[in-house]
């Protein structure tokens, strides 16, 4: 089968989009690899019509104008006017005749240049967007990250195919990028949305924490949890690395009680209650602050897990994925089967 995305990424030069003038990198410049991954789910071909949300480098939308030909076409769309300005000047540099990059908020997605045959989007929505449905063509297909569960960094790579203006063969990857925000962010090392609390540190980047059971709760309830963690040794081995997507994926699936943080030794996803938390860290470590209520219950998800995950699968391959309509989109959280 012909790798059209690699055929693309041989033609374009990675270097003359993500580097500025001064040999810097567009901080906006996600890894060519999850790039090439998302846009083969996309399934790209010769003449379709593209929506881009988020158009950062502009090393992702050249691949997209490369593959799709002249025949195509390319809207992109990002908040960052600076980001729009210069991929237009690539883009024109480049020959580029059938891309147009704008600026604005791609939450609305581009109706003046609808229908789509596909969406993509390297920014993540707290949904699947209605207006993005409803501007894809028939049978069209959306690759987007995608927030599944209400706390903060809890993301996945969402594709779908549209169907009578519903989401149809919904499917879910690890990944995420940047949250959707209607302003340029001034901290990409900080979430916007979902945090309960964030603890300056002196040496370091900032603790936060981001749990269900926080939401309701006053704020030193999470000032508590955050400042127990800063001092929290991890416990070593408690998932294998290798296997920790997939319990990521099955604690955001099987809990009512999901939590992330950002603490001392990483981003950490895991459970957390008012007077409690137990997460994960990328390298399988364990951290946990407060009573241990939280990491009760995340050792009885470990067990289960243990019997659950399928051998050598991906991490979402046995898990449901539930599209739930409201006025503005589908809210998308992954169920165990």
């Amino acid at each position: 089968m012909t790798d059209l995305v690699q055929m693309a990424a041989n033609r374009v030069d990675h270097d003359q989009w993500v580097l500025r003038a001064d040999g810097e990198v567009v901080p906006q410049s996600s890894n060519p690899a999850v790039i090439h991954a998302m846009l083969r789910m996309l399934d790209l071909q010769d003449g379709h019509r593209v929506l881009e949300i988020g158009t950062g480098s502009g090393y992702s939308g050249a691949l997209i104008a490369e593959i799709i030909g002249p025949g195509g076409d390319l809207t992109s769309i990002d908040i960052d006017t600076d980001l729009v300005e210069r991929a237009a000047r690539l883009h024109e540099r480049a020959g580029n005749d059938h891309a147009a990059v704008r600026a604005g908020d791609g939450t609305t997605g581009a109706l003046d240049t609808a229908p789509f045959d596909r969406i993509v989007a390297w920014t993540t929505p707290n949904l699947l967007p209605r207006s993005w449905v409803e501007q894809t063509a028939p049978g069209g297909k959306i690759v987007s990250p995608v927030k599944i569960a209400d706390i903060a960094l809890a993301n996945a790579i969402l594709s779908c195919r549209i169907i009578d203006n519903e989401p149809v063969e919904l499917g879910l990857r690890p990944g995420g990028f940047i949250e959707m925000t209607p302003d340029s962010p001034t901290d990409l090392g900080l979430p916007r949305a979902f945090v309960d609390t964030v603890r300056p540190e002196t040496d370091g980047p900032p603790v936060w924490i981001s749990a269900s059971a926080l939401h309701d709760q006053p704020s030193s309830t999470a000032d508590r949890l955050a400042a127990e963690l800063v001092a929290a040794k991890p416990r070593r081995s408690y998932v294998e690395p290798e296997d920790r997507e997939s319990f990521t994926a099955y604690v955001l699936a099987a809990t009512p009680h999901p939590a992330s943080a950002g603490t001392s030794h990483g981003w950490a996803v895991g459970i957390a209650t008012p007077t409690s938390a137990a997460l994960v860290l990328h390298d399988g470590s364990l951290v946990a602050a407060g009573t241990g209520e939280a990491r009760t219950e995340l050792e009885n998800l470990r067990q289960r897990w243990h019997a659950w995950k399928p051998p050598s699968a991906a991490p979402y391959t046995n898990v449901e994925v539930a599209a739930t309509p409201n006025d503005h989109g589908w809210v998308i959280r992954p169920q165990l089967r």
